[in-house]
């Protein structure tokens, strides 16, 4: 049996080895947010007339079109994401639907307009996107020397976007040749604020009712354990995970210019609800052994418990990982952010949940006797 509980010390140190570079990143740093959370707009483009892209290319053909606040990021060989202030007209954002592709061909690019509207309805946003038509309408030939004035249906806008959409394609058409527009996502500001806000209570609404629920789950526990204990020292467990993985964005968004969208919600509040089941799973069997080592000191029994179901954990981690690690390797790049959120997460849930967790639960009881 490995004495895991009696080394805990040890296991404190580790835990603020990975979690304190991370602290001090986000003290300094903070987190690089993206449009879902900040507000603007994102621009996908594939360069087919380039094996590979670089950033710095891109980013030098834009430089003289003042964007604002310009993020470049590499989602292929030949196609960049661009991140960018949103873009309007007459304070009205947009979305251009996906997948239109923008031809290089006599000095001319067509555009093709579709008549229905769909209204959809999103956590980051409400984004008007034209599709499913049941008559398709003439194409559009927009000349290169003329100004192109946006159309509108039901007061949204279409297919066409918006002067300084047009400049941009304009100049990376001018620059790379034959251009694709794979995405293209609008969200405004006040969306995103309250997106950063809802997240916020989100967990803390999470945290408050995992506390309440185990101090009840647990409320019949032997002497000398207390509920409220075991409910507490979840929460701490969680909250390394949470805090390890904002730390891990908040340095590789300061060095790689890594960013948060939507799915980092749904991803945290996964990693939360693994971390607390595996701290539940082990806080269970030291409730089953209290009642059955009633000679053993409370550290012994917890030490037990967590050999116990060590194997256990391990498995179960080990297996969810494998599987997430499919599909981060084979899977769209669209979802890659959020699984390595998954991954870091539910590796650092297992680690807590073994190591700090029942550890933690060890040192409040005797420090508790002390007094």
């Amino acid at each position: 049996m490995y004495n895991i509980i009696g080394k805990r010390n040890l296991w404190y140190i580790i835990s603020a080895i990975i979690i304190i570079p991370g602290l001090i990143s986000l003290l300094t740093n903070g987190l690089k947010l993206g449009i879902d959370f900040r507000g603007g707009t994102l621009l996908e483009l594939q360069f087919n007339d380039q094996k590979k892209i670089d950033t710095e290319q891109v980013r030098e053909s834009l430089s003289g079109l003042d964007l604002g606040n310009l993020s470049l990021q590499s989602s292929g060989a030949n196609s960049i994401i661009i991140r960018t202030d949103t873009l309007t007209v007459d304070n009205t954002e947009f979305e251009k639907p996906a997948n239109s592709t923008i031809n290089e061909t006599d000095n001319s690019s067509t555009a093709t307009q579709e008549s229905d509207t769909t209204n959809t309805n999103s956590q980051a946003g409400i984004f008007f996107q034209i599709a499913h038509a049941q008559e398709s309408t003439p194409a559009t030939t927009l000349e290169n020397d003329s100004t192109v004035q946006p159309e509108s249906i039901d007061n949204h806008i279409v297919l066409g976007g918006t002067e300084k959409y047009n400049e941009i394609i304009d100049k990376l058409q001018a620059d790379f040749g034959n251009i694709t527009e794979l995405r293209s996502e609008s969200v405004g500001p006040t969306i995103s604020s309250e997106l950063t806000t809802n997240t916020i209570w989100s967990v803390f609404l999470a945290s408050l009712f995992i506390i309440l629920y185990l101090a009840w789950a647990f409320r019949n526990v032997p002497a000398p354990a207390s509920s409220w204990r075991f409910g507490i020292c979840a929460i701490a467990a969680l909250l390394h995970d949470v805090l390890f993985v904002l730390g891990v964005y908040s340095i590789l968004g300061a060095f790689y210019n890594v960013e948060l969208d939507i799915l980092f919600l749904p991803a945290i509040l996964t990693i939360m609800s693994f971390s607390v089941h595996d701290s539940i799973v082990v806080f269970d069997r030291v409730r089953e052994n209290l009642r059955k080592y009633t000679k053993e000191s409370f550290e012994e029994v917890v030490n037990i418990s967590v050999n116990e179901t060590l194997v256990r954990s391990l498995n179960l981690s080990l297996t969810v990982v494998i599987t997430l690690l499919a599909l981060y390797l084979f899977g769209a790049n669209s979802i890659k952010p959020f699984l390595f959120t998954l991954i870091i997460g539910l590796i650092s849930g297992t680690y807590s949940s073994i190591f700090n967790a029942s550890p933690l639960l060890v040192t409040w009881h005797n420090w508790t006797n002390k007094k």
